[in-house]
């Protein structure tokens, strides 16, 4: 999807200004994709690609959920703040595997993982926040990056079975309503963390959330849409990292040291993937 005056993903961010200058007009209007994508479950994996899907829901990728610690034991199977099983305080771990899992069960029709699915996607839902926050974390430990894996599992889940949409998308709306008030605050737990949270794989990932905000403004429209463009611009103008500035034809640098400072964020393979969103 691309937006008419804040154009994010599939082309350069244009008009900017107006879009924050004027967020309730009808020049805010996401407009389609430029390579529509396809809800999970509408194209099935046939031949090589099938073989492959079924190696991994029968091998490793399959199985995390029954012997791997960082998914199993994850804190975010727990009331928030209790604890749990992390390799990092990112807490991202669950959240890759979730957002693998749903497209490989659903495009599979697997039965055994789609429960597994199921299971954490209900829980983690169950245990939000009263204020809206999703996921693990309390008071000043609160950052966005790892929510992002799990939105886009937690929209893919709603594409492909209906009865997870209306839970789905109401916890979604909540949980912006309050990302908007952390921005509001300063950045909080966007580009301002606590000292021991590594803020900036949030902000240079932040693509992929803002396709979030956008599935939400196409499928799901509300009377929160305002406040919704306005939690998408202020993602792009908080951020450090400008995707769209980095792949200018004009000033795309073809080669680099990877010795230079403040070049890895743009030569990380995850971020490079997830900056073409832009």
């Amino acid at each position: 999807m691309k937006l008419t005056n804040h154009v994010l993903v599939a082309q350069t961010v244009l008009g900017l200004a107006s879009a924050i200058d004027q967020p309730n007009t009808a020049a805010n209007i996401v407009q389609p994709w430029t390579f529509n994508p396809l809800p999970v479950g509408d194209v099935k994996p046939a031949g090589w690609l099938l073989g492959e899907m079924k190696a991994m829901a029968n091998g490793l990728p399959g199985h995390e959920h029954d012997f791997y610690i960082f998914v199993n034991q994850s804190s975010w199977l727990n009331t928030p703040g209790s604890g749990g099983t992390e390799y990092s305080n990112l807490n991202e771990a669950l959240p890759y595997w979730f957002n693998g899992l749903v497209p490989l069960a659903y495009q599979l029709g697997d039965d055994r993982l789609k429960n597994q699915v199921k299971e954490v996607a209900g829980k983690v839902l169950a245990l939000q926040a009263d204020d809206g926050w999703i996921g693990p974390e309390v008071g000043d430990k609160r950052n966005f990056w790892a929510r992002t894996p799990f939105f886009l599992g937690l929209i893919q889940l709603a594409e492909a079975d209906s009865q997870w949409s209306e839970a789905i998308v109401k916890a979604l709306q909540k949980f912006f309503q309050l990302g908007n008030k952390m921005l509001h605050n300063n950045s909080q737990g966007f580009t301002r963390c606590a000292n021991d949270v590594d803020c900036s794989w949030g902000e240079v990932r932040i693509a992929d959330m803002i396709i979030v905000i956008q599935w939400l403004l196409e499928k799901y429209p509300s009377d929160n849409d305002s406040q919704l463009w306005d939690t998408m611009n202020m993602f792009y103008d908080q951020t450090s990292y400008k995707w769209d500035v980095w792949y200018d034809p004009a000033t795309y640098r073809k080669v680099v040291d990877p010795s230079e400072g403040g070049i890895t964020p743009y030569i990380h393979g995850v971020n490079v993937g997830q900056g073409k969103s832009y």
